[in-house]
C-alpha cells in the first residue's frame, strides 16, 4: 500500500506519466519490496525465528514463554528464536507502522495538492445567476413592457 501511495503521489502531485514512472520509480519500488521481503525471510530463517505461534508459524521464541536474553540479563532458556520479540518489532511492526504513517503523510500531501489546484481553478468557474434573481429580472421586464 505504501508503494501504491508513492505511485499516486508521483501521478497526482508531480504529474509523472506512466512511462516516466515505469522507467524511473517502478524498478526501484520493485527492488525495495523484493529485497525487503526476501531479506527479512532469510534473516528469520537463519536465526531460527520461525516458530509456533498457536494459530500459525511466525517470528516467535520456542518453547512458548521462554525467557529471552534481552529481558533476562543475557541468559536464556529458549531453544530457538532468542530475542524474537525484538526481531518481530524490527522486521514487522516497525516497518508496518512506518508504512502506515508514510501513507498518511502522502495522502495529506496529495489532498493539499489537489485542494491547491482546485482553489486556483475557482476563479475560472462559470457562476450562473440564481433562479430567484433571473426570474425576478424577467418579471420586472414583462411588467414594464405591459405598461408601455
Amino acid at each position: 500500500n505504501f508503494m501504491l501511495s508513492v505511485y499516486f503521489l508521483l501521478r497526482v502531485k508531480y504529474g509523472m506519466n506512466e512511462n516516466q514512472i515505469g522507467r524511473r520509480a517502478e524498478p526501484i519500488m520493485h527492488v525495495i519490496t523484493v529485497i525487503f521481503g526476501l531479506g527479512t525471510s532469510f534473516l528469520c530463517l537463519g536465526l531460527s525465528l520461525f516458530n509456533d505461534s498457536t494459530l500459525w508459524c511466525w517470528v516467535n521464541a520456542s518453547p512458548k514463554g521462554c525467557d529471552q536474553s534481552y529481558a533476562n540479563n543475557g541468559e536464556t532458556d529458549c531453544e530457538r528464536g532468542d530475542n524474537a520479540e525484538i526481531y518481530r518489532w524490527a522486521i514487522f511492526f516497525g516497518p508496518l507502522w512506518a508504512c502506515i504513517i508514510g501513507c498518511m503523510v502522502i495522502m495529506i500531501i496529495i489532498f493539499m495538492s489537489v485542494r491547491k489546484q482546485e482553489n486556483k481553478l475557482k476563479k475560472y468557474q462559470f457562476k450562473p445567476r440564481r433562479e430567484s434573481e433571473s426570474s425576478n429580472a424577467g418579471d420586472e421586464e414583462l411588467e414594464r413592457k405591459k405598461k408601455e
